[in-house]
This record gives C-alpha cells, structure tokens and sequence, in this order.
C-alpha cells in the first residue's frame, strides 16, 4: 500500500493523482527509521523521485481541484487533517478481493 514511486512509463504517460495525509500512521509522509519492520522512504521522497514535476496542491485547493476538468498529472494532493485514506470505488475493492 502506498506511493512508492518508480513508475514504468506506462504509469506516466496515464493520468497520476497521489493523496497523502501528513496524519497518516500507515503510509508515512516521512521516511520511516531504517529499522522498521518495513522501511519505507515516504510519500514525500517518492514524489520527488518521478522523473517528471508532479504539481502540488494542498487542503486549501481541493474545491478547486475537485471542480477542475484540467487536473495536471502527475498531481500530488497533501493532506495535513485526514487520517488513514481509503478512496477505492466499489469496482476496485471487488478487483482486489
């Protein structure tokens, strides 16, 4: 689970949309200590790891961004309030089961 960056080219050349929660005690904004049971670099670093400059966007910008039919990709939507994010439709959760 989690943005973990290296995307193939596929990825790239298809819409990208990243959301993270700075709250978020699972998928970690920040690297997590290199002694984790499962390091991780965090959503932040595999952001900027794209090849390409993903736009970024806050809380404040998600009226804005939810009315936009021009959404940029890659995009990254930084959360600071939210907790734990699930936003798989019903399709995706009965493709993953």
């Amino acid at each position: 689970a989690g943005f973990r960056g290296n995307c193939s080219q596929d990825v790239l050349s298809s819409p990208l949309l990243v959301i993270a929660s700075d709250n978020d005690g699972v998928i970690s904004m920040q690297p997590t200590p290199p002694d984790a049971r499962f390091p991780f670099e965090g959503v932040l670093a595999a952001v900027e790891s794209l090849p390409v400059s993903a736009s970024q966007y806050g809380e404040a910008d998600l009226d804005a961004l939810v009315a936009s039919a021009d959404l940029p990709s890659p995009a990254f939507v930084r959360l600071t309030t939210a907790n734990h994010l699930s936003f798989l439709s019903d399709r995706t959760n009965d493709a993953l089961i």
